[in-house]
């Protein structure tokens, strides 16, 4: 048997307006893909 924990220790990422300017469209996409993928599987 396979017990998943993920959600124990997988949380969404927070941006900043800051970081919003800064991070390449790649990566802020990546994040919304991740924190979209967490509220799927552990809400």
């Amino acid at each position: 048997m396979r017990v998943d924990n993920s959600c124990d220790w997988v949380k969404p990422l927070y941006l900043t307006a800051s970081d919003i300017q800064t991070l390449a469209l790649v990566t802020r996409r990546d994040i919304l893909i991740h924190n979209r993928n967490w509220q799927r599987h552990c809400q």
